[in-house]
């Protein structure tokens, strides 16, 4: 019998929004303890036209904007999105890019290259030391 793959009790569960993926914009979201980045999904809202927008994850230490380091990117894909589609992380980061301090900030910064609006909605796991 498969086992279900279940998270430990020192995962963390962060929540942010962006109003429209459609329009450059970025969702922050402050890092109440440190960890390690696991994976974050995005849901849309409706689908997106046009083409795929991308959203880059980034860690800023200690919330400073000027030191942000790219954890990984989110692709939504116009061919596949509808509403309640979602799409995953690529993780491209190294592993000191995806551990995190309590202080530090996740960054979901969208690069609106879609149309049509769509709210998408993040959910972000980060597993406690």
């Amino acid at each position: 019998m498969a086992l279900p793959v279940n998270g430990t009790f020192m995962d963390v569960v962060y929540s942010a929004q962006i109003v429209d993926v459609s329009t450059a914009s970025i969702a922050q979201i402050p890092v109440m303890k440190a960890g390690k980045f696991m994976d974050a999904k995005i849901s849309l809202s409706a689908a997106i036209t046009g083409s795929d927008s991308v959203v880059t994850v980034k860690k800023y230490p200690a919330g400073v904007v000027a030191d942000a380091v790219t954890i990984g990117t989110i692709t939504l894909a116009n061919s596949t999105s509808a509403a309640g589609k979602n799409y995953s992380t690529s993780i491209s980061g190294t592993e000191a890019a995806r551990t995190l301090a309590g202080g530090d900030t996740l960054a979901f910064d969208g690069d609106g290259a879609s149309s049509t609006t769509s709210i998408g909605r993040i959910s972000a796991i980060v597993r406690g030391p």
